[in-house]
C-alpha cells in the first residue's frame, strides 16, 4: 500500500473485469486482463480511480478493492470499510478517498485509516455518484433518496447529517449520475427524466434544456470534457455533445457508434472522449472519426460501466 506512482506506469493495458487501464502509443492499445482469478472480489466493476499515492481503487458489487500495480487487495468491514458493494468513488480536494455503497453506506479513507458512515435518519439507496461542489461540500447522488449534501464528517465515523433534496426541491428521487460543470454547477441525471442543476440561490433544482435531447430521449449519464463541452448519454439516441457555444453534435449508429445505448464517458490524455455503451464496448472520438473496441479486439466485456483517468494518462474502465 506504499507503492509510488512511478511503479504504476505500464506500457500495456490492464483490464480488471470491467476495469481497463489504457496507455496508447500511435493509436495502438495493448490489453492484459485481470479479474476474479487475480483477486478481484467480483467481476462487476462500477468505478475505479487512482489515489494521490498511485493506488488504483476499484468499486465492485462485492466491495472495495485496491491495486498497487502488482497485487489486488480486498478491503472489508474488519478494516473499517462500510458493508455492501462499492457503487461510486470520489477523491476530494484533500486527497481523501470516498466510496458510496449499494446500501447507502459511506466509506472514507484518510491516510491508511478507513471510517464508515451512515446518513442520519436512515438512507438505504445505492449511491450512484459522489461529488464535491465548488464550496467543498460532498454530495451523494442516490437511486431512491434523491440528492443529499453532507454536513462536515465526524472524526470517529458513525452518523453524518445531510440536507436532502427530492421532489419537493424539484428533483426526482431516483438519480443515475451527476457532474460538476463550469456553467451550471452541480447537474444530476434523473431516471426517466432530464438533467437538473442545483440553484444555490433558490436552494432547489431546475431543468437544464438541451435542444433535441431534453424530452426526446431517456437520459443515462452526463460528462464534462477538458474543453468545457457537456456530453449526454441516452437510451436509443446515442451520445450528444454540447460545446461551450451551445452547438449540438450527435454520435449514433449512423455516424459510427457501435450502439445507441450509452452508459458513461471518459477522456484520455490526448483529449479524446471515450464513450462507453451498454452492449457494444467503447467508441473513441478522434479527429478522424470514431474508433471502436469490444470483446473481439481486447475488452473484457461489452458492458462498460465507468471510465476514469489516472495520473499517468491511462484510462480506467
Amino acid at each position: 500500500m506504499h507503492t509510488t506512482a512511478g511503479s504504476m506506469i505500464r506500457p500495456f493495458l490492464f483490464v480488471f473485469a470491467a476495469l481497463l487501464a489504457i496507455q496508447g502509443q500511435a493509436q495502438r492499445y495493448f490489453f492484459e486482463n485481470k479479474g476474479v482469478q487475480d483477486g478481484l472480489p467480483a467481476s462487476k466493476v462500477y468505478a475505479a480511480l487512482q489515489s494521490s499515492y498511485g493506488i488504483v481503487w476499484i468499486g465492485t458489487e462485492a466491495g472495495l478493492a485496491s491495486y498497487d500495480g502488482n497485487v489486488i487487495l480486498n478491503h472489508g468491514t474488519d478494516e473499517g470499510v462500510a458493508r455492501s458493494g462499492a457503487r461510486s468513488l470520489l477523491l476530494d480536494r484533500d486527497g481523501r478517498l470516498f466510496a458510496g455503497h449499494l446500501d447507502g453506506g459511506i466509506t472514507m479513507l484518510q491516510g491508511n485509516h478507513f471510517q464508515a458512515y451512515s446518513v442520519a435518519g436512515g438512507m438505504g439507496s445505492a449511491i450512484t455518484a459522489m461529488l464535491q461542489d465548488q464550496d467543498g461540500a460532498i454530495w451523494l447522488i442516490t437511486a431512491g433518496d434523491g440528492a443529499l449534501r453532507l454536513d462536515p464528517l465526524p472524526d470517529a465515523g458513525g452518523e453524518v447529517g445531510a440536507t436532502r433534496y427530492g421532489t419537493d426541491k424539484g428533483v426526482k428521487e431516483k438519480l443515475l449520475g451527476a457532474v460538476i460543470t463550469t456553467a451550471e454547477g452541480l447537474c444530476v441525471v434523473e431516471d426517466g427524466g432530464g438533467i437538473k442543476r442545483y440553484d444555490k440561490g433558490a436552494d432547489a433544482f431546475t431543468e437544464v434544456l438541451i435542444p433535441g435531447v431534453s424530452g426526446v430521449f431517456r437520459l443515462t449519464s452526463v460528462f464534462v470534457d477538458s474543453r468545457g463541452a457537456l456530453w449526454v448519454g441516452t437510451v436509443g439516441g446515442g451520445a450528444f455533445r454540447r460545446d461551450p457555444q451551445n452547438a449540438i453534435k450527435r454520435y449514433d449508429i449512423p455516424t459510427g457508434m457501435p450502439s445507441d445505448v450509452v452508459f458513461c464517458f471518459g477522456e484520455d490524455s490526448d483529449g479524446q472522449v471515450w464513450i462507453g455503451t451498454l452492449d457494444a464496448g467503447v467508441a473513441v472520438v478522434t479527429d478522424k472519426g470514431l474508433r471502436t473496441y469490444n470483446k473481439d479486439n481486447g475488452l473484457h466485456d461489452n458492458f462498460i460501466r465507468s471510465i476514469n483517468t489516472d495520473r499517468e494518462g491511462n484510462l480506467l474502465i
